[in-house]
C-alpha cells in the first residue's frame, strides 16, 4: 500500500513503493549530472507527461513527473446539448381537443 503525506497540497509517495508499482510507466532514466545540465529540457518533457527516473551512481533517488492538474468543473448549462431530438410541432397539442375532457 502506498504511504502518502500532505505537503503543500501535493501527495508525496514512498519512492521504493512508487517505483515497484509504476516501473512500466518510467520513460527515461537520467543521471543527476545530466539532469542538472539539461534541467529545463527534462522539466518540459515531464510537463508533457513523461515520467523520468533520476539516479545517483545507479541508485534510484527520485522520480520527476508532472503535477496532476485538477479537472475543470463543467457548467450544467448545455451539458446534454445534442442528446435530444424534437419531433413534430411543439405548438400543436398531442391529443385532439375533443379528447381533453374525456374521462
Amino acid at each position: 500500500m502506498l504511504r502518502s503525506t500532505a505537503f503543500d497540497g501535493l501527495a508525496t509517495l514512498d519512492l521504493a513503493k512508487y517505483l515497484s508499482y509504476n516501473r512500466a510507466m518510467i520513460g527515461t532514466k537520467v543521471k543527476i549530472g545530466e539532469l542538472r545540465d539539461h534541467l529545463s529540457e527534462y522539466l518540459s518533457r515531464a510537463e508533457q507527461g513523461e515520467t523520468i527516473l533520476v539516479v545517483n551512481r545507479d541508485r534510484e533517488v527520485a522520480v520527476l513527473s508532472a503535477v496532476p492538474r485538477p479537472r475543470r468543473e463543467q457548467s450544467l448549462l448545455g451539458w446534454m446539448k445534442g442528446t435530444a431530438r424534437i419531433q413534430g410541432d411543439l405548438l400543436e397539442p398531442m391529443l385532439p381537443s375533443a379528447a381533453w375532457f374525456e374521462d
